[in-house]
């Protein structure tokens, strides 16, 4: 999923921080993982600039004036876990963002 400010990203993020195709957040065998895509701003993990990062529950990912805290079920094991749907991760994502203006 392609987070950025542009209409066609999957997570819009609309701050003039945010580059058009910011980041893409995967779903990987090792778990999920945050991937920058050249943006101006960069992102960040725990306040560390990262060029890509695998997500553990706990963590801080900002993307501009943007920050999410990771979260993820107790003693998570990304073998015992399916890939999720994309729909239920973009509410879950949408649910904790602010209300359009």
């Amino acid at each position: 999923m392609v987070v950025g400010r542009h209409t066609s990203a999957d997570i819009r993020l609309p701050l003039p921080d945010v580059s058009r195709q910011h980041c893409r957040l995967l779903f990987t065998p090792d778990g999920w993982k945050v991937q920058d895509l050249d943006s101006l701003n960069g992102i960040y993990v725990n306040e560390s600039a990262v060029a890509s990062a695998e997500l553990r529950p706990g963590d801080k990912l900002r993307v501009g004036g943007f920050t999410f805290e990771v979260e993820l079920p107790e003693n998570f094991e990304r073998a015992d876990v399916e890939e999720p749907h994309e729909s239920s991760v973009l509410r879950s994502i949408a649910e904790s963002l602010p209300p359009a203006a």
